[in-house]
């Protein structure tokens, strides 16, 4: 019997145990996490300028082309002196002319008319007319003279009045001094109109006339080539000369 109420009363005081002890608290639940803010997106970057035009810049001008010169160094004479030489020629030429027609003038009047003494006003009109007259041809032919005799001294010399006055002359296109041969072959191609001209008159062949007046406008044509690089005319480019100051000739 003892051992029956031992065995009871254990049970009632873990029993009471039981009741006594404290429910242990239920565990919060733990808060749910704060979703994370999604990321802002970045803004995209500008995007970059365009590069600015590069300047266009202009082509510097072409330098002017040297002038010709020979081999030496010599310049080439250009346009402007040989047109002035030319002139100048015409100058003399002119005036040797009428110097020379005065003198005929006077000597066709004396040999016409000077054997009739004082024929009165007929005579007077007969020694003026005679006067005139003398004076036209001898100035015609004298300005024809002075101009083959400029023929003749460039031919042999390489310089005209002109020429000699402004101190240039023809030479050789490397700036050597040209034979004798080179300048009459020259002179013959610069007058050769007048050449065919004289040769029409004394032969009496008509086209030689014509052939010496195409030949004419072709030089005249050729002198203007004068103005190009190389300063030759269409004669020193067929002989292979130029005109250089004297003082630079080889």
């Amino acid at each position: 019997m003892d051992d029956t109420n031992k065995e009871s009363e254990e049970q009632e005081n873990k029993d009471e145990s039981q009741g006594n002890a404290t429910p242990e608290p239920e565990s919060t639940p733990k808060p749910e996490s704060t979703p994370e803010p999604e990321s802002t997106p970045e803004p995209e970057a500008a995007p970059e300028p365009a590069p600015a035009p590069e300047p266009v810049t202009a082509p510097a001008p072409e330098a002017a082309p040297a002038p010709a010169t020979d081999s030496g160094g010599g310049e080439r004479v250009g346009f402007g002196s040989r047109l002035g030489a030319y002139l100048l020629d015409a100058v003399v030429s002119g005036i040797g002319g009428a110097v020379i027609g005065m003198v005929a003038g006077g000597a066709l009047v004396g040999l016409f008319f000077g054997s009739q003494g004082d024929g009165g006003a007929e005579a007077g009109a007969l020694g003026a007319l005679g006067a005139m007259l003398g004076g036209f041809i001898g100035t015609i032919a004298g300005m024809l003279l002075f101009y083959i005799l400029i023929l003749l001294m460039e031919a042999f010399t390489g310089q005209t009045p002109g020429k000699m006055l402004l101190k240039i002359k023809n030479a050789n296109a490397d700036g050597t001094a040209a034979s004798t041969g080179t300048l009459v072959m020259r002179a013959l191609l610069k007058y050769g109109s007048t050449v065919f001209t004289i040769l029409a008159g004394v032969v009496g062949v008509a086209v030689l006339a014509t052939v010496g007046q195409v030949w004419g406008l072709v030089i005249f044509i050729g002198c203007f080539f004068v103005l190009g690089a190389k300063r030759q005319a269409i004669h020193d480019l067929i002989a292979k000369t130029a005109v250089f100051k004297k003082s630079d000739i080889k």
